[in-house]
C-alpha cells in the first residue's frame, strides 16, 4: 500500500467519524432535557405561580338581634370585635345588611387589631353607629384577607359594653367563618407589569425573568402563563418553530378583597 492509499483511507475514516458523531448531537440533542424533566418543570412552574399569586379570605357574619343606646346623657353600646392575635391578618372589608338589603359597606385595611360597632338611640348613617333593634334582622359580615396562605389561625375574640350597663341594649351573636383561596388579580399586576402585557416591553420583560430567577427555572426553559379571563400575558420569549412545548391549562379562582369570586382559565406553557 503507497501513501496515497493510506491518506485516502485516512481521510474517509475521519469523514465517518465526524458524520457519526453529528448524527449523536442531533438524535441526543445535549443540552434539552429530557421530557419528563419539562413535565416536571410544568409542574413546578404551576406550583411557584399557586404560592406566588394565591392568597386566603375569611368571611365571618356578626348577627345582632339588638344593639342600642342609653337614653341619659345619651350612652353608647359598644361592640368590640378583637383580632390581635393574628397579625398577618387584615380586615379588609364589612358590609351592614338588614333584613338581606345591603345598608353600608366599607373597604379598609386594618391589620391585626380591634373594630367597633358603636350603637346609639339614633342611628347617624354617616358613620360607624347605628341603631339596631328586633325585627331589623341585622348582620355584619366582616372580610379578613392574607397575602399568602398560612397555617396561621384567625381567633375573634369579641365583647360588648352596653349603654347604661343594661345587658338587653347588646345581643348578638358570631357565626362561623367561610374560607375562600384563589389568585389574587392584584398581584398579577403589580408583579409583572399587567398593565402593559406586551412582551417587548422592556419592564415587563424584566419584572418576568425576576420571576424566572425567583422561581429557580432553568437558564435555558422558556415559558408562558396567559389567561383571556385575567388579561395575562406572561412570557419569557417567543417560542421557535419547532420547540418541543409542554403545556397544561388548569381551572382555578379569583377571590378579591370583597370575597367577590370568579372562575377562571389560565394556560402554562414551558419549552
Amino acid at each position: 500500500m503507497d501513501k496515497g492509499d493510506i491518506h485516502v483511507d485516512w481521510i474517509l475514516s475521519m469523514g465517518m467519524f465526524l458524520i457519526a458523531t453529528i448524527a449523536l448531537f442531533i438524535f441526543f440533542r445535549p443540552g434539552a432535557l429530557p421530557p419528563q424533566d419539562k413535565t416536571l418543570i410544568l409542574n413546578h412552574l404551576i406550583t411557584k405561580f399557586n404560592e406566588n399569586f394565591t392568597w386566603e379570605v375569611k368571611t365571618m357574619p356578626i348577627f345582632v338581634k339588638k344593639c342600642i343606646g342609653g337614653t341619659i346623657n345619651p350612652t353608647e353600646s359598644e361592640i368590640e370585635i378583637n383580632y390581635l392575635p393574628a397579625p398577618n391578618w387584615i380586615l379588609s372589608y364589612i358590609k351592614y345588611t338588614e333584613n338581606n338589603a345591603l345598608l353600608k359597606e366599607w373597604e379598609t385595611s386594618r391589620p391585626g387589631g380591634r373594630f367597633f360597632i358603636k350603637c346609639f338611640a339614633i342611628e347617624y348613617l354617616d358613620s360607624f353607629h347605628f341603631s339596631i333593634t328586633e325585627g331589623d334582622n341585622a348582620i355584619f359580615y366582616l372580610t379578613f384577607v392574607n397575602d399568602i396562605i398560612t397555617s396561621e389561625r384567625l381567633e375573634i375574640s369579641t365583647t360588648c359594653t352596653p349603654a347604661e350597663g343594661n345587658a338587653n341594649y347588646c345581643i348578638y351573636k358570631l357565626g362561623s367563618f367561610q374560607d375562600f383561596e384563589g389568585v389574587n388579580e392584584r398581584f398579577i399586576s403589580e408583579e409583572a407589569n399587567i398593565d402593559d402585557p406586551d412582551p417587548n416591553n422592556y419592564d415587563n420583560y424584566f419584572n418576568l425573568n425576576n420571576i424566572k430567577n425567583n422561581w429557580q427555572i432553568p437558564n435555558n426553559i422558556e415559558f408562558s402563563i396567559t389567561s383571556q379571563d385575567l388579561n395575562l400575558n406572561y412570557r419569557t420569549a417567543n417560542p421557535p418553530q419547532q420547540a418541543d412545548i409542554f403545556s397544561r391549562e388548569i381551572k382555578t379562582f379569583t377571590v378579591n378583597k370583597r370575597n367577590n369570586i370568579k372562575q377562571v382559565s389560565i394556560l402554562f406553557k414551558v419549552w
